[in-house]
């Protein structure tokens, strides 16, 4: 069984109930390109639509330089895990894994076929 690690995380900043201030508005402005290019007032409106702004999902490498830029700007940045990991069949001898298409008849056909091969299988997905 091949087992894939996926480490990912959501980077989100967070404000206070009264909003989004100026010196915050500013060091989002600056923390990420689109914000730049963005008139104030289409970022200040974007941030206060939730009291969170999520800006996106990235690989954990990612995640992390964002975050601590944000920090290091005075945003109140957190991560929120998205890892995930992936058990996949994988024949023992050539070390093969995969299914190779979306379509449920294709993917049955080719597990009956591994089964009859004796190619131990086990698919399971788990996400945090």
């Amino acid at each position: 069984m091949a087992q894939g690690i996926h480490s990912e995380a959501h980077v989100i900043i967070s404000f206070a109930e009264t909003g989004v201030s100026s010196k915050e508005l500013v060091a989002l402005r600056g923390l990420l390109p689109q914000f730049g290019t963005m008139a104030p007032a289409a970022v200040r409106d974007l941030a206060h639509q939730e009291r969170e702004l999520d800006l996106g999902l990235y690989g954990n490498l990612e995640a992390r330089r964002l975050h601590d830029k944000a920090k290091k700007l005075g945003l109140n940045a957190h991560l929120k895990d998205a890892s995930h990991v992936i058990y996949q069949p994988i024949h023992r001898i050539n070390r093969v894994a995969h299914l190779p298409s979306d379509d449920d008849a294709v993917n049955h056909a080719v597990i009956t076929e591994m089964l009859r091969r004796n190619v131990p299988i086990l698919t399971r997905y788990e996400a945090d």
